[in-house]
């Protein structure tokens, strides 16, 4: 069983892919791809991208368009 507050904010990748980056910038580093449907813990919104930590524990970049946020008690994006 997996518990879940609502004071964690987590969220779910939306498109099809997209790539995890070490930075916010399309001209940082690529780590590799997520796919649709991924579940994700947010760590930090800043401008149009945010900071994430995936199931495996590594951190990584992502648009915020990518991401629908569905847990958290306020809206990040």
């Amino acid at each position: 069983s997996k518990a879940v507050t609502l004071f964690e904010v987590r969220a779910t990748v939306v498109k099809n892919q997209t790539t995890l980056r070490t930075g916010p910038s399309e001209q940082d580093n690529s780590i590799f791809d997520l796919v649709e449907g991924s579940d994700v813990h947010v760590r930090q919104a800043q401008s149009d991208w945010v900071l994430i930590t995936i199931s495996s524990g590594m951190s990584g970049w992502v648009p915020t368009e990518s991401l629908f946020q569905h847990t958290g008690k306020k809206r990040l994006w």
